[in-house]
């Protein structure tokens, strides 16, 4: 029997961590920036743990070890975007900053949806 429920969870808390990630730059308070940061890392924990499922679920078993690997490097990348972001901020302001990298994710979430939204139905 197959889950659909796995990639619904992950593109679900990617697109919504996005969004809070964008609420989060312009809290109007301490407060609510805390918790909208606070649901914006749970969803990406959220998201974190089911790519390395969706990888080990949907793979052959011959292939699940060079795919995790791979999965492993393209998370060794993140220094790449946090200095990207870092620009960002340094150029836009760090408001805007984190809004425009929300927004480049949500706009690479559409324009790569053919290519997985396949996990989303199994």
């Amino acid at each position: 029997m197959k889950q659909h429920w796995r990639g619904r969870i992950c593109a679900t808390a990617v697109g919504i961590c996005f969004t809070t990630l964008m609420t989060f730059a312009y809290a109007p308070n301490f407060i609510a920036g805390a918790l909208v940061l606070f649901c914006a890392g749970t969803l990406g924990a959220s998201s974190a743990i089911m790519q390395s499922t969706l990888v080990y679920r949907y793979t052959p078993a011959d292939m699940r070890a060079p795919l995790l690997g791979l999965l492993s490097m393209c998370i060794g990348t993140s220094p790449i975007g946090f200095f990207y972001l870092g620009w960002l901020a340094d150029t836009l302001g760090p408001r805007n900053g984190v809004v425009a990298l929300a927004a480049q994710g949500v706009l690479a979430m559409i324009l790569t949806r053919r290519w997985w939204k396949p996990a989303l139905v199994g």
